[in-house]
């Protein structure tokens, strides 16, 4: 703060003027934000569809294989425990154990991912309604 001036006082003498700034930010909004801008948004949300198609069908593979280990792990668990020599079946145990632990966290992260994406397609719901009324609102003229 310089001597003498008072505590809202800017020696900056740069600054733009309001209704310029204003307008330059309204003209970049509807550039970033224009039709084509949508269409590649729903571009994207259709990808989106794809990849949800996709989690289901490893969703649903891991859900048969899951019991498919689980029942191994229980026999290999059996044979090492009525075994000796347990160095290759314990292996394989271990090996099967670490595979149903690797499928729960995929089926977990999957249902994560789903959960995730219901979560985006409402907030881009609620985005599209406010960016709309956002964009009406601007366009009155402001001395109305």
């Amino acid at each position: 703060m310089k001597a003498g001036k008072g505590d809202g006082y800017c020696d900056n003498k740069t600054a733009v003027p309001r209704d310029l700034l204003e307008k330059s930010v309204m003209a970049s909004l509807r550039e970033t934000f224009s039709a084509q801008s949508f269409k590649e948004h729903q571009r994207r949300v259709a990808q989106d569809h794809e990849l949800k198609a996709s989690r289901a069908a490893q969703r649903n593979n891991l859900t048969v294989e899951l019991p498919q280990l689980q029942a191994k792990a229980a026999k290999l668990a059996k044979l090492v425990a009525d075994v000796d020599d347990d160095g290759a079946l314990l292996a394989e145990y271990k090996a099967v154990k670490q595979r149903v632990t690797d499928v729960k966290a995929q089926l977990d992260y999957l249902a994560k991912a789903d959960a995730d994406d219901q979560v985006n397609r409402a907030y881009a719901a609620a985005l599209e309604a406010t960016w709309t009324d956002w964009l009406k609102q601007a366009d009155k003229d402001p001395s109305s």
